[in-house]
């Protein structure tokens, strides 16, 4: 770093869209040039972000279209697929785009690719680009074909290739080499080559042949001069090597239209600057670039590689020019008409460090003051400054904070996390969140790390899931702390790759709205990024010395000065930093672990566990000095607690303005970045907090403080959470910032979206955390995990940053420990109760919103009823499967219901409490509930209870209790039971219910009854043993002998029964016949009245057939 300010911030975006539109290009000498080709497919690969860029650039549309103003181009390795993307953070249709893959037979010459916007086709892009085998193809692009739902229709329009695609070969580029290729306008390029020619290729219309106007050829002359004069002596060689090729130093490094003097503008390496006629190619002006250089310089080539940019237009007559890398300086010359230049002023650019190299820079006039970006690279790592240059005044410049910068901040966090992680389960909750929250970790970048460790340790790749591969690997030894230091290893490694996937490949000023201080976008090797204005709150955290005028303005008003508040900022960090790695972690873990009801208690925990020991006396007598020096330092804490929400101008956003992917992962990286700001700063003033003294005044902020920390660390873990295309929680693999669960939340306050725009953005994440920041969001997010099945492990370490006191917090809380399986729900729920029935009829809108995702569930409980409450939590359980629990509350309905004394009817109630008895096999509370059931809806009831019996074999059980008024329900039942059994040729499951029937008539006193139910089974198996189906006699026999006992209890002329006629089927079934019963009015004719004596004579006849126990041997 350079030591500026960093009033700029790098933020990661990226688009999620995984597919793209593949147009497969067939090779020069294919008939399906002229005719029609079917190379086109929308191709969805999840791993379309493994691809590496080789160079790239991004192009903005100059008269602007109905579609997007921003599109980038790579060329990937092979250089034989160019991918085109739409770049837009805004996207005002709400379509959904996806890239286009160009799939090229010949391999493209390095930086010999050119995008611009045609001026005879609307909303068309001409790409052309000069391919190794010599060929300059052009290629009109329509931006519907980036749109996805316009795929079938884009595909008919791209089959005719003819329409949009042209080749030739103008130029004998396989002889002499391109160098590179720039468009000036949208008919108009020029072509450099390796020996220091120069032409321009123009065509009147898109895809008509081209004219080449060549431009004067000096590598000819040059060389004959050389051949009969020899050399000069100079300090530039008349040849470099560039990458494995060589290369004139008189060839140009970069050319500027100048379109009001109808002019072309180069510069080449050994520093001549030229201008030529755009309409000719004849040279109007050369003059060496060294005479404005003091003293000898090297050449304008910096490295192997060439500068992106060297040159720029300003307005209509200027340009700006790159100075050697000796000189580090910035020139602005002013062309006159003659084509003579005036310089008008030497920029001095901040940066010394000798070994970084310039990389390519952007400049643009606002109202008289020169903005400027200017890039510089060293290995992997690049710096991005920014300058405000205007007469009259001193040149501003400032630097952006890279991604490496702010990630470190979360890695803090990461490790307190790791080392203070009890189990092996919470470690890999901990792990994971942190890999697999899309930033700055993809897939890709996973699995190569995974490929690395496979070197130095055993990876499991038997599995197709990314994360069960990372889990494996991590705890391959199933030890807590060998995990842990698995975990940090794995991540650094991750870091590593993407830092090194963060080279840089280009970069755009965004000139697309009309701002003073636009976006920048930066091209990496894999992927995007953004630079933005730092928040007030990262200004302050990164320890910049300034801020913008406006802001300091503002701070007036809240009568607050930014000198001040940077002074305490630099002492929280300063003071941290006397406390060692260890010291940090153990607080860290007391936080982490600590709830809000005993701040005092844990101020001094931490105090005096921690605190006394790492800190010295010295150290906090030179804190307390510090703090007595900075004017009303309370207020000051307090301002910078609310530095994340700060908007004091109340601002308001443009809503309904919908989000690109692009727009949605801005707003969730800078979200992290902020509130990764913000806990490290709740987390300083704490440490100061306990430090100073524990009074009411530092009581107070602490719980403030500690509310921050809780509250920002949920939300860093929230971006976390993200949905899959089918709204399915992401678990398997890295997941989407741009489908966060919390941008479900902030659709709410924003309809589809707010307009992103740089000088208001940090303004727009001042009113999401408002609205993130409070107890609702926590409760959403949960109750969102909730109705998407979340695993145990998320539900638990989410519902963790629950409110205790949120009557709404503790119906999420209880439905989690539900999910969890806890031995303590139950109690839970009952401790409840009251504070959930009597906040019912208080839910405010916000939180009816929190639970929307799981409303019909949260809405059973949020009831003014205790029994209600209760009986509601029951029919939750059970649909839940938890039989026990859902029973226990149900009881609890029916017990609450009457200590209430509540007459309203409480039929439900029991029906519930007897359906889960008789599922649980409780058959005493069943019959007890059936007991309390009006004897109107009874009979339902007990032919459940009495079939379950018969179904767990405890028929005979159902002696034991008591059916007095309901007898005839279940005398019928069984007695029919035994019937149908009988009829089905089950007689061994008739016996068991006719002899029930017996036992139940006996013990209700009907003794009649009771013989009847025997010698209904005698009369039945009689016929069977007719036909020697049946060969229990000895069973008939005693029960002959039973009905005769019972009927001896009678008097005389009450010995009698009803005998009832058995029918036989005539068809068969297998090779016996079946009993037939008859119907209802069959058997009241064919009944007959049984004296005893006709019993006594049919029994003798029985005894005389088959004896008094003989076997019928079937």
């Amino acid at each position: 770093m350079s030591g500026l300010d960093c009033s700029y911030i790098e933020v990661p975006i990226r688009a999620s869209s995984i597919s793209s539109l593949d147009i497969r290009i067939p090779d020069q000498g294919s008939h399906q040039l002229s005719g029609t080709f079917n190379g086109i497919s929308q191709y969805n690969n999840e791993n379309s972000n493994e691809n590496s860029t080789l160079f790239g650039e991004f192009y903005q549309t100059l008269y602007g279209n109905r579609l997007f103003n921003t599109v980038s181009y790579r060329v990937l390795p092979s250089r034989k697929e160019i991918v085109l993307s739409p770049v837009l953070l805004n996207n005002n249709l709400d379509i959904k785009y996806h890239p286009i893959r160009l799939m090229l037979h010949d391999a493209v010459k390095r930086n010999c690719v050119t995008i611009l916007e045609s001026t005879n086709k609307q909303d068309t892009l001409i790409v052309d680009l000069i391919t190794e085998a010599g060929y300059l193809v052009s290629m009109s692009i329509s931006l519907n074909w980036f749109v996805e739902s316009e795929f079938e229709t884009s595909k008919q329009q791209i089959q005719h290739l003819s329409e949009w695609y042209t080749s030739s070969r103008p130029f004998a580029f396989d002889l002499r080499g391109a160098f590179f290729m720039k468009s000036l306008d949208s008919k108009t390029n020029i072509v450099s080559l390796t020996d220091g020619s120069l032409f321009l290729t123009v065509r009147d219309a898109a895809n008509q042949d081209l004219k080449i106007i060549p431009m004067a050829s000096v590598s000819y002359l040059d060389k004959f001069k050389e051949r009969f004069f020899g050399k000069g002596q100079s300090i530039i060689p008349d040849h470099l090597k560039v990458g494995e090729i060589d290369v004139s130093t008189n060839s140009v490094l970069d050319a500027v239209v100048i379109a009001n003097l109808h002019c072309v503008v180069t510069i080449s390496i050994n520093k001549n600057l030229q201008i030529w006629s755009l309409d000719t190619g004849k040279l109007l002006m050369k003059q060496s670039f060294s005479q404005y250089l003091p003293g000898e310089s090297s050449s304008l080539l910096f490295s192997e590689y060439p500068p992106k940019q060297l040159i720029k237009s300003l307005g209509t007559d200027k340009i700006s020019i790159v100075g050697p890398a000796t000189v580090r300086k910035l020139y602005i010359f002013k062309i006159n008409p003659d084509y003579t230049l005036d310089g008008l002023k030497e920029i001095a650019l901040p940066f010394s460090g000798s070994k970084w190299l310039y990389h390519s820079y952007e400049i643009a006039d606002r109202s008289g003051q020169l903005r400027l970006c200017i890039l510089w690279c060293l290995g992997d790592n690049y710096l991005l400054q920014h300058g405000k240059i205007a007469d009259g005044i001193a040149d501003e410049w400032s630097e952006s904070l890279t991604i490496c910068a702010t990630q470190s901040l979360l890695q803090q966090d990461f490790e307190a996390q790791v080392s203070n992680a009890s189990t092996i389960e919470k470690l890999n909750n901990v792990g994971l969140l942190a890999l697999f929250n899309g930033v700055p970790y993809d897939a890709y970048t996973i699995k190569r790390a995974l490929t690395i460790f496979s070197r130095y340790f055993k990876v499991d790749d038997s599995t197709t899931s990314l994360k069960e591969a990372v889990l494996k690997t991590v705890n391959m030894n199933g030890k807590l702390e060998e995990s842990k230091v698995q975990w940090m290893r794995f991540k650094n490694v991750c870091e590593d790759i993407a830092k090194s996937d963060g080279s840089l490949v280009s970069l755009l000023l965004d000139q697309s709205l009309d701002e003073d201080d636009s976006f920048v976008y930066l091209m990496k090797v894999r992927g995007v990024s953004i630079i933005k204005k730092n928040s007030l709150l990262g200004s302050l955290s990164t320890g910049s010395a300034s801020v913008s005028e406006s802001m300091r303005n503002v701070l007036q008003v809240e009568d607050t000065s930014y000198s001040v508040a940077l002074s305490l900022a630099k002492l929280l960090k300063q003071y941290e930093n006397e406390f060692g790695s260890p010291g940090l972690l153990e607080i860290y873990g007391k936080l982490d672990i600590a709830d809000d009801v005993n701040i005092p208690k844990l101020m001094e925990s931490i105090f005096g566990e921690v605190v006394s020991k790492c800190i010295t006396k010295q150290a906090i007598q030179q804190l307390l000095g510090n703090l007595n020096s900075i004017p009303d330092a309370l207020n000051v804490m307090q301002f910078l607690l609310r530095l994340i929400t700060f908007n004091p101008l109340d601002y308001e956003p443009a809503k309904n303005v919908s989000w690109s992917d692009c727009g949605r992962f801005l707003l969730a990286s800078e979200g992290r970045i902020n509130a990764g700001f913000a806990k490290r700063m709740a987390f300083q003033l704490m440490l100061v907090l306990v430090t100073v003294d524990i009074c009411d005044p530092a009581i107070e902020l602490f719980e403030s403080s500690f509310k921050l920390y809780k509250h920002t660390k949920f939300v860093l873990s929230s971006f976390s959470l993200s949905l899959d295309d089918t709204e399915k929680l992401v678990t398997e693999k890295p997941t989407d910032p741009s489908n966060a669960i919390p941008f479900n939340y902030i659709a709410k306050r924003y309809g589809k979206g707010a307009l992103i725009r740089n000088g208001s953005v940090n303004l727009l994440m001042a009113n999401i955390f408002k609205e993130i920041l409070q107890e609702e969001f926590t409760l959403y997010v949960v109750s969102s995990l909730l109705s998407l099945d979340a695993n145990a492990a998320t539900l638990e370490y989410f519902a963790s940053f629950i409110d205790v006191d949120s009557p709404v917090g503790k119906v999420l809380k209880g439905f989690v420990l539900l999910k969890l399986c806890s031995p303590t729900l139950h109690q839970y729920f009952v401790d409840a109760a009251d504070a959930i029935t009597e906040y019912s009829d208080k839910v405010t809108e916000k939180e009816q919103y929190s639970i929307k995702p799981i409303e019909s569930k949260a809405s059973l409980l949020l009831v003014d009823s205790k029994p209600s409450y209760f009986y509601n939590l029951g029919l939750i359980l059970q649909s839940n499967g938890s039989d026990n629990e859902a029973l226990r509350f149900v009881l609890d309905a029916l017990e609450t219901k009457n200590k209430l004394q509540d007459a309203s009817d409480d039929s439900d109630i029991v029906s519930k409490i007897f359906e889960l008895a008789l599922k649980l096999n409780n058959f005493q509370m069943a019959y007890d509930a059936i007991l309390k059931m009006d004897r109107s809806i009874r009979e339902h009831p007990i032919k459940q209870f009495v079939y379950k019996l018969f179904q767990q074999n405890e028929l005979p059980a159902v002696l034991k209790y008591q059916f007095t008024e309901d007898f005839d329900i279940v005398d019928d039942l069984i007695y029919t039971l035994g019937e149908t059994s009988a009829a089905g040729g089950d007689l061994q499951s008739a016996l068991k219910y006719y002899r029930t029937s017996y036992a139940l008539r006996l013990k209700e006193g009907d003794y009649r009854a009771a013989a009847e139910s025997l010698y209904r089974f005698n009369c039945i198996a009689s016929d069977k043993l007719k036909r020697k189906e049946y060969s229990d006699v000895k069973l008939l026999v005693d029960n002959y002998l039973i009905i005769f006992n019972l009927l001896h209890t009678m008097k005389t002329d009450d010995r009698w029964l009803i005998k009832r006629p058995v029918g036989i089927r005539t068809e068969t079934v297998g090779s016996r016949n079946d009993i037939s019963l008859v119907s209802n009015d069959q058997n009241k004719k064919a009944s007959q009245l049984m004296t005893f004596d006709a019993l006594e004579n049919e029994f003798e006849q029985f005894s005389s057939d088959y004896g008094d126990g003989r076997q019928i041997v079937v």
